[in-house]
């Protein structure tokens, strides 16, 4: 079964490290969510070095887009930094 239309990863601000990943995941079907173990468990048995694999996994109906098509990685770095400072304010 197949429960990731479409993703793309950006950066987001980190006070440690500088910045860390977050993935922005488009479900194939609105009942079925890609958890963030099974994630792990995908790009390790992908062969994918942990060095690449994102710390944070959003979910999101659609990814913004300019008029021909191109995903706008400013959006989502904006909203990412926008989660990790809403999640500093909770602590």
């Amino acid at each position: 079964m197949r429960e990731v239309a479409i993703l793309s990863a950006v950066r987001t601000p980190d006070e440690r490290l500088g910045e860390r990943a977050c993935a922005f995941v488009v479900a194939a079907q609105s009942d079925s969510r890609l958890g963030f173990a099974q994630m792990q468990d995908y790009l390790a048995r992908a062969g994918v070095s942990k060095y690449y694999w994102p710390e944070r996994l959003e979910f999101i109906d659609a990814l913004p887009r300019n008029p021909i098509g191109k995903i706008q990685k400013n959006i989502l770095r904006e909203r990412a930094a926008t989660l990790v400072a809403s999640q500093k304010e909770t602590r």
